[in-house]
């Protein structure tokens, strides 16, 4: 094995970007009574992201990232609000396996989301979501496409949000000569823990 060459490789399949910004904002008011009232908002931000898309092997991709931001909100002034920092978190991976005949995935994503208020209790929102993929186009054959998510999105903490969300798509498709028939399908369903509820929602088409 040349170890030198795969390092080669993977420093090829790596990218990475990092980024910062700052601005003002500021404002003066003079009300009928002749009072001035001076306010000014600092915001400190900054992105990131990571990156890695590599072939395992000739028809296997492995793709991971990860999205970073975060910002701080500085208010100062008559009557200025506490500061406030805000941040997100979003890794994600997939595994895709291509050949010309068909093609599978697998993935994972997170979008996490906080926002705190000196002060106050930080508040959080999350979305989790597990994901497959097929879709196979043999030759002369009908084609299947089916795609399979389950999105689980909570709150912090879990005061006003707590659902899960299955959600299953098929497509069956024949053409030849002219002739077209095909079925498309979909189902979903949602339990929704905070309020007790379950809710299907499902169609057919053909």
């Amino acid at each position: 094995i040349d170890h030198a060459s795969i390092s080669w490789t993977l420093d090829e399949a790596f990218s990475s970007r990092a980024e910062s910004n700052f601005s003002m904002f500021s404002s003066k008011s003079t009300d009928a009574s002749g009072r001035t009232t001076k306010t000014s908002i600092n915001s400190y931000s900054g992105t990131g992201n990571l990156g890695l898309n590599y072939n395992l092997l000739p028809k296997l991709n492995l793709d991971l990232g990860l999205n970073y931001y975060t910002n701080l909100s500085q208010p100062s002034g008559d009557g200025a609000a506490e500061d406030t920092t805000l941040t997100r978190f979003q890794p994600f991976g997939w595994l895709t396996l291509r050949d010309p005949m068909w093609r599978a995935s697998i993935g994972y994503s997170l979008q996490d989301e906080a926002v705190k208020t000196v002060g106050q209790p930080e508040h959080t929102l999350s979305r989790e979501t597990y994901a497959s993929y097929l879709n196979w186009r043999p030759t002369d054959l009908p084609s299947t496409q089916f795609r399979y998510n389950r999105t689980i999105t909570q709150d912090g903490p879990l005061a006003s949000i707590d659902t899960t969300e299955d959600y299953t798509y098929l497509k069956w498709e024949y053409v030849y000569r002219g002739l077209d028939v095909y079925y498309v399908g979909t189902h979903q369903r949602t339990d929704d823990r905070i309020r007790d509820v379950v809710s299907t929602l499902a169609s057919n088409e053909g």
